[in-house]
């Protein structure tokens, strides 16, 4: 059997069941051993970090979210039948485009469907905004000294103050807040609180 070329395959599946998806074709690749017909499954993602209040505890969480929600980017041969086992095996669908061609036999056009390919430039584009949005994440400071902010987890939930000290190497923020009347400074992770202006 010769070898076809590879090339990216867009497919679908329902937002939140990317991830479920790419271990499906991982296994499928291991089990039935596709390593050479499929190279990669890419789904782009960044990481966040969420406040959680998991038994009377504050705990931060690192999530990964999908960037493209929903979209499943797999370099393969492009071969129906094996589009057809992912795609059954991982509950999603393959993408399909219209190509018109004139016809030479007499008036109209002939339509043909193909799955929608991307090109190499396109899943470096796509890597290389997957590497700046993490990176942005890292360098960002989303807090400003004199800032007004709420707090929205931990014991002083729902309180709105100023910040007055941004520590951006522990991701924290001292922020001035009223409690019984009186001005009291906290000290609160950068995700426990969002910014009112």
């Amino acid at each position: 059997m010769e070898k076809k070329e590879k090339v990216w395959i867009v497919f679908y599946t329902r937002a939140g069941r990317e991830k479920r998806a790419e271990q499906i074709i991982k296994g499928l690749i291991e089990n039935m051993d596709l390593k050479d017909r499929i190279s990669r499954v890419l789904v782009p993602s960044k990481l966040m970090e969420k406040v959680r209040n998991i038994k009377n505890s504050i705990r931060r969480i690192s999530l990964e979210k999908p960037i493209y929600k929903g979209y499943i980017f797999v370099e393969m041969e492009e071969d129906p039948d094996l589009v057809d086992l992912i795609s059954k095996a991982a509950g999603i669908k393959a993408l399909l485009k219209k190509e018109e061609e004139k016809s030479e036999k007499g008036p109209g056009n002939i339509v043909r469907w193909t799955f929608l390919k991307l090109s190499k430039d396109e899943i470096d584009y796509i890597e290389k905004i997957v590497e700046l949005e993490n990176r942005k994440k890292e360098e960002k400071t989303p807090f400003l000294k004199g800032q007004k902010v709420k707090i929205v987890a931990g014991p002083m939930k729902n309180m709105e103050g100023e910040v007055i000290d941004v520590n951006k190497e522990k991701g924290k923020l001292k922020v001035k807040v009223e409690i019984f009347g009186r001005p009291s400074e906290v000290e609160v992770d950068f995700i426990q609180v969002e910014s009112l202006t």
